[in-house]
């Protein structure tokens, strides 16, 4: 809302909202629409207003940002409305305008948003620390010169703790979800260590390193999937899928350079498409034909993701048989398309790939024109797991760590560059966003 087509929001304010579901209902069914709105572009309760029906607002908290909720009921538990679009329009006050600012270069695009919420590790968790400290994860990745790379020894280290994994050890126990259970029984060939158990591992050492990491379910195999920020993008390891202790061979997939997230690998395998795709690094000849690149994408012919990687805080809600025969925690989220049809004994699919496959660690900058003329205001959005804050910069000045994401900027007559990029509590700092803008002050 308020936004023009320069890319620069105007000085005003929204007067009146209407809403529209068009939807098909049928007797016994009904369709409530609300919405509420407020001045950042992430709502927030000091700040917002309360859910409200369509119509004049009556609220004098200043609205730049809409959300907008339909709620489907229905008497009969065997049928439902069908939401077909929504309808958003809106009365705008639009002051005179006080100077001329248009965008002229951006890279600064839209979050993807999943409709599931994703429980991360929190950044002052005890056992966490004690993850991190007691395993010396910070020596592992310390060799890392980039943030995948970083991965790239993380899952290595994480494969080299076990000998003969798969031998449920002196105690005959298959461990729970738990990163540090599972390496003190893995230290003593205890207890069972299967690519579940790797994949557990591998997800909690990155979230106590403040990386972002996630436990992935496919068939007969459980990877991980990461975010990268130099790449954009989820991407598909692999940490356990060598049993042979002699090679120990960790990898991932690569097409033209660009590494492979599991519904990449899961689209080669259906479209019979992967006469370009690669496995890095090129398998060990010790392996044999395990690693052929179609077998292994063979496995992600059906895959879903765990939607949590707190499990060192709270094992509930979470997987009651740990993985070790299948799977029976009904909370995975499920991929499903036209060559994967969903599964009955499962209730949460998706086709909507920003579902899974949502923006993280990076920053969409809002600017709206203020009362002052060559003065913005700057509203910062990001999905970034233990926010800490900002860094920003203007032109070729240092970047600045600042906690607050709204904050004024004063332009210079002519081009004028802000550079912003988040940093999250462990310090670790996510991919730059960047606009300029020109300023043409009233002559």
């Amino acid at each position: 809302v308020l936004a023009s087509s320069d890319g620069v929001g105007q000085n005003g304010r929204v007067l009146d909202v209407h809403v529209q579901a068009v939807a098909d209902v049928l007797p016994g069914m009904r369709i409530d629409v609300a919405w509420r709105g407020g001045p950042t572009p992430v709502y927030d309760p000091a700040s917002w207003t309360a859910w409200d029906l369509p119509g004049k607002i009556e609220s004098e908290i200043p609205i730049r940002f809409v959300q907008w909720r339909v709620h489907l009921a229905t008497d009969d538990p065997g049928k439902s409305p069908v939401l077909n679009r929504v309808v958003l329009d809106a009365e705008i006050q639009v002051n005179a305008e006080l100077s001329r600012v248009r965008v002229v270069e951006a890279e600064n695009e839209p979050l993807v948003r999943s409709s599931y919420r994703f429980a991360t590790l929190p950044a002052d968790s005890k056992r966490g620390a004690t993850l991190r400290d007691r395993w010396s994860l910070n020596d592992v990745i310390r060799p890392a010169k980039s943030e995948f790379e970083a991965f790239l020894h993380l899952r290595q280290w994480v494969r080299e703790q076990w000998e003969d994994g798969w031998n449920m050890g002196e105690i005959d126990f298959c461990p729970p979800w738990d990163g540090m259970l599972i390496l003190e029984l893995a230290g003593q060939k205890l207890s069972l260590g299967m690519c579940t158990h790797y994949a557990t591992v591998m997800s909690h050492c990155c979230a106590a390193l403040g990386l972002t990491a996630r436990t992935q379910i496919m068939r007969a195999h459980c990877i991980n999937e990461v975010w990268s920020s130099e790449h954009g993008k989820w991407v598909a390891m692999d940490v356990g899928g060598d049993a042979n202790d002699e090679t120990k061979f960790t990898y991932h997939f690569e097409r033209d350079g660009v590494p492979l997230s599991a519904l990449d690998a899961h689209q080669a395998w259906v479209k019979k498409d992967y006469g370009d795709v690669e496995i890095v690094p090129q398998p060990p000849v010790a392996t044999g034909d395990r690693f052929e690149v179609e077998k292994r994408l063979e496995l992600f012919s059906r895959f879903m993701i765990s939607m949590r990687n707190d499990e060192l805080e709270t094992m509930g809600p979470g997987e009651p048989e740990h993985g070790k025969i299948s799977y029976h925690y009904d909370g995975y989220l499920f991929w499903q398309d036209e060559e994967t049809e969903p599964l009955p004994w499962f209730s949460k699919h998706t086709q909507r790939t920003g579902d899974m496959y949502w923006s993280v660690n990076r920053v969409v900058v809002h600017l709206r024109q203020t009362d002052a003329p060559g003065v913005l205001r700057v509203d910062l959005e990001t999905e970034t797991p233990n926010l800490r804050g900002f860094e920003v910069r203007w032109g070729n000045e240092n970047f600045d760590e600042r906690p607050e994401a709204t904050f004024e900027w004063t332009l210079w007559e002519g081009q004028n560059e802000l550079v912003v990029r988040p940093v999250n509590a462990f310090g670790r700092k996510g991919a730059e966003s960047r606009v300029v803008v020109v300023f043409t002050p009233q002559g």
